[in-house]
C-alpha cells in the first residue's frame, strides 16, 4: 500500500507544470524568518499559538487600561444620605406610596365636586 501511495504521488508530481525556483537568499531569509530552533515543528507551533494568546491578551488590558483613563469624570458622592443628616425625615416612596394615591384621590374627588356645585 505504502508503494502503490508513493507510486501515486510521484506520478502526480510529474503531471505538475509549476516548479517554483527559489533563489538562496530567498531561502537565507526565510531560515532567518523561521529561527534556527531546536524544537519540533509541532512544540513551535503549539508555542507560537501560546505566545499569541498572551500578546492578544496583554493587548486588550492596554486597550481597556487606556480606555479607563481616558474617562475624566469623577463623581462626588456623599457619604451619608440626606435623610441620615437631620434634613427630610421622611420614608422612602415605595412606603409612601398607598398614602401618597389615596391623598392625590382625595383631591381629585374634591375639585370634581367643586365643579359640580358651580355648574349648579
Amino acid at each position: 500500500q505504502e508503494q502503490a501511495l508513493r507510486d501515486k504521488e510521484a506520478k502526480e508530481l510529474q503531471e505538475c507544470t509549476f516548479r517554483p525556483t527559489i533563489s538562496g537568499r530567498s531561502k537565507l531569509y526565510a531560515n532567518r524568518a523561521r529561527g534556527c530552533s531546536v524544537e519540533p515543528f509541532v512544540e513551535r507551533l503549539h508555542h507560537e499559538a501560546d505566545k499569541r494568546t498572551v500578546l492578544r491578551e496583554r493587548a486588550k488590558e492596554l486597550l481597556e487600561t487606556d480606555a479607563r483613563l481616558s474617562h475624566t469624570f469623577k463623581p462626588i458622592v456623599n457619604a451619608r444620605p440626606m435623610s441620615s443628616r437631620g434634613g427630610s425625615s421622611q420614608k422612602p416612596l415605595h412606603l409612601r406610596a398607598d398614602s401618597l394615591h389615596k391623598q392625590r384621590q382625595d383631591r381629585l374627588r374634591i375639585r370634581q365636586e367643586a365643579e359640580g356645585r358651580r355648574q349648579e
